[in-house]
C-alpha cells in the first residue's frame, strides 16, 4: 500500500508515501477508496484506496499523529504530539454509528432435574468486545420457583473477548413434592452492545418426589437467523418422558416485527400421543418488498397433560435480501454535471429541470469545514451555476447539492 519495494531496506515509494513511521491508520466507512493516515510528520490522505498518497494541506500542524478514533456527529478525533487533540468533522459521517457487538442468548439445557443440576447462560456476539469498552448485562428473575429452590451467584455478567463472561443457576434438593417450577430470567440492561432475539430465558425445574407426576416438555431453535428466500427453522418440542396422562398438546403464538404473509408454520398445536419427541417447521416467504430485517418471536401459549414454562422460548430474524431504493447516490446521470473536475480556479455545478426552485450549494473541505456556499434559483434559463475556487485552496472539496429532502454529493479535486 505505501509503495515500497518488498524488501523494505532500499529503494523509493512508486505512489508518493513518504519514508515515515506510521502510527494509525482508518479507512472512512462511506468510501473505502478514502484512507487517512497517521504519520510522523502530519496526516497523509489516498482517495483511491491507496494508489497515490498527498500530505494533507489544512490548518492541522505537520505533526506526529498518534492516533484516530471515529466518534459520532461526524467527527474523527485526531491525537497529536505536541499539539493536543483535534477533530475533524466529515459530512458523509453524519449518520455513521460505532458498531456495538450484538449478542444472543440461550441456556444449554432449559430443563433441569431438582437434585442440584446446573443450567449455564450461553452467548454468541456477532463481533470483538473491547476489554476498554466491556459489554454490561443486568438479569433480574422471576418464575414460579422460590429463592429457596435455585442457586445463582449474582444477576450481572460482564464480557471482554479477554473475559468471558458467565452467569448459572443450580437446583437445589428437597423432600417437598411441589411440581414443576419455572424461573424465567429476563435481560433488563445492556452496556456496549445491543440485543439480537428474545431478551428472556426459561427454566423449568423438574420436581422428583412425585414418580406420578406428568412429564415435562422443552424447547429449542435450531437457528437465530434465516434469510428471506424459504429458508426455515425448527422448534424441537421434547418431553422429559412419554404422556401418562393423555396426549401431550402444545400451542403456540408468533409475534414479532414480521407479519403473518412472512412465514408459515408446519402445524400449531402440536399434538405428541407417543413418544418424547417432536418438531414444528417455520419457512420464511420470499417478497420484493424493501423492508427492515425482521423478527419472529416465538412462543408458547398453552401445555396441556405436562409440565412447562409458558413463553417466550425465542426470537428469529428474517435477512431481508430486497435492495433498497437509494435517497442520496454520487451521480453521474445527465441531471447534474459538474465541471471542470479537476478543477482550476472553479466548478460550474450543471443542474437539470428535476432541480428546478430554490437549491442550496455547498462546499465542504474534508475536515467537515463549509468553505463555500450559495442559495441558486435553478431554472430553463438559469441552469448552470459557478462557484469560484481560491488559487490558494489544494485540497479535495465535497459539494453537496440540496433541494429539500433530496441531497446528492460529489468530490471535486484540484488539478495538480
Amino acid at each position: 500500500m505505501s509503495g515500497y519495494p518488498s524488501n523494505f531496506e532500499t529503494g523509493e515509494s512508486s505512489n508518493g508515501f513518504p519514508n515515515v513511521g506510521v502510527n494509525a491508520l482508518v479507512v472512512m466507512p462511506y468510501d473505502p477508496n478514502i484512507i487517512w493516515v497517521g504519520t510522523e510528520i502530519g496526516l497523509l490522505e489516498s482517495t483511491d484506496r491507496g494508489e497515490s498518497w498527498n500530505l494533507v494541506n489544512s490548518n492541522l500542524p505537520n505533526v506526529m499523529i498518534n492516533d484516530f478514533e471515529i466518534g459520532d456527529q461526524g467527527q474523527i478525533v485526531i491525537a497529536t504530539y505536541g499539539r493536543g487533540m483535534w477533530t475533524a468533522t466529515i459530512p458523509e459521517l453524519m449518520d455513521f454509528k460505532p458498531k456495538e457487538s450484538g449478542i444472543s442468548f440461550n441456556l444449554n439445557k432449559d430443563t433441569i432435574s431438582e437434585n442440584e443440576e446446573t443450567a449455564l447462560i450461553q452467548y454468541t456476539l456477532t463481533r470483538d468486545v473491547s476489554p476498554y469498552s466491556p459489554m454490561k448485562l443486568v438479569f433480574s428473575l422471576s418464575g414460579s420457583a422460590s429463592a429457596s429452590d435455585y442457586n445463582i451467584i449474582g444477576d450481572t455478567m460482564v464480557i471482554t473477548n479477554a473475559k468471558p463472561g458467565s452467569l448459572s443457576i443450580k437446583s437445589v434438593q428437597d423432600d417437598t413434592e411441589e411440581g414443576y417450577e419455572s424461573v424465567k430470567l429476563k435481560l433488563s440492561y445492556i452496556e456496549n452492545g445491543e440485543l439480537i432475539g428474545s431478551d428472556e430465558l426459561n427454566l423449568v425445574i423438574q420436581d422428583d418426589d412425585n414418580s406420578d407426576s406428568p412429564p415435562n416438555v422443552s424447547f429449542s431453535i435450531d437457528k437465530s437467523i434465516i434469510a428471506e428466500n424459504e429458508e426455515f427453522f425448527n422448534v424441537n418440542i421434547q418431553l422429559s418422558k412419554e404422556p401418562n396422562q393423555g396426549d401431550v398438546e402444545v400451542t403456540f403464538d408468533f409475534g414479532g416485527t414480521a407479519s403473518n404473509d412472512d412465514f408459515s408454520v408446519s402445524e400449531n398445536p402440536v399434538v405428541i400421543s407417543s413418544g418424547t419427541s417432536s418438531t414444528i417447521t417455520i419457512t420464511s416467504i420470499q417478497d420484493e418488498i424493501d423492508e427492515p430485517n425482521e423478527s419472529i418471536s416465538v412462543k408458547v401459549s398453552n401445555i396441556k397433560n405436562a409440565g412447562g414454562s409458558i413463553g417466550s422460548i425465542g426470537v428469529v430474524t428474517i435477512i431481508d435480501d430486497d435492495e433498497p431504493i437509494p435517497l442520496s447516490v454520487e451521480s453521474d446521470n445527465i441531471d447534474l454535471n459538474v465541471y471542470p473536475n479537476p478543477y482550476y480556479d472553479h466548478i460550474n455545478v450543471e443542474l437539470g429541470r428535476s432541480w428546478d426552485g430554490e437549491v442550496s450549494l455547498s462546499l465542504y473541505d474534508m475536515f467537515g469545514r463549509v468553505y463555500k456556499s450559495k442559495n441558486v434559483m435553478n431554472s430553463n434559463n438559469n441552469f448552470t451555476h459557478r462557484m469560484d475556487i481560491s488559487d490558494s485552496y489544494s485540497g479535495i472539496l465535497i459539494l453537496k447539492i440540496n433541494k429539500k429532502e433530496k441531497v446528492l454529493i460529489k468530490k471535486v479535486f484540484r488539478n495538480q
